[in-house]
């Protein structure tokens, strides 16, 4: 009798330990998963902090040329009037005048690049002159330490030597900076 009612105790319990322990275990397991998964992000944070930590410092050692020299190829604001001014420069070195000057830069949220991480403007502009001196004004143009995408491109021939040219070229500029 003494046998049987140990040994029942001991089925009891193994059947409530089974039913109790083993979601406990199975949840065990999965926060342990999850643990190696936040450590795992945790290092990699650190990582990427090690590498931002190394690039700011080999930013703040640049020249002031240098910071010049980067923020003229992509600024974090757009300048419009500095942007006019540098197109018509080079314009003025081959006796061109810039005509029917249009500027448009992106508003938040609006246009296709509104989640990007840089902002667009369009400058719209005529010049007259000949092939030649046009040809070295676009090579000036590309030649230019700011990022300029020429977009469109039209021109009408007469029966001069001098066309007339109609340019649409897009610049970028940073929304944001770390």
């Amino acid at each position: 009798m003494n046998y049987l009612i140990t040994i029942s105790l001991l089925i009891i319990s193994f059947v409530l330990s089974l039913f109790y322990t083993s979601p406990l275990m199975t949840e065990i397991s999965e926060l342990g998963l999850k643990k190696d998964s936040l450590n795992a992000s945790l290092s990699e944070s650190k990582n990427l902090f090690t590498i931002f930590e190394e690039k700011r410092t080999k930013y703040n050692n640049f020249t002031d040329e240098e910071r010049s020299t980067i923020n003229k190829l992509l600024p974090d604001s757009i300048d419009n009037v500095t942007l006019v001014i540098d197109i018509d420069d080079i314009a003025s070195k081959y006796s061109m005048k810039i005509r029917n000057l249009d500027l448009k830069t992106e508003r938040a949220g609006e246009g296709e690049a509104s989640n990007n991480a840089y902002g667009v403007a369009t400058l719209r502009f005529a010049v007259s002159a000949p092939y030649e001196r046009f040809s070295s004004f676009l090579n000036d143009l590309e030649d230019s330490l700011r990022i300029m995408d020429i977009s469109s491109l039209s021109f009408n021939s007469s029966d001069k030597d001098v066309n007339e040219y109609n340019v649409e070229l897009k610049t970028y500029w940073l929304k944001e900076t770390i």
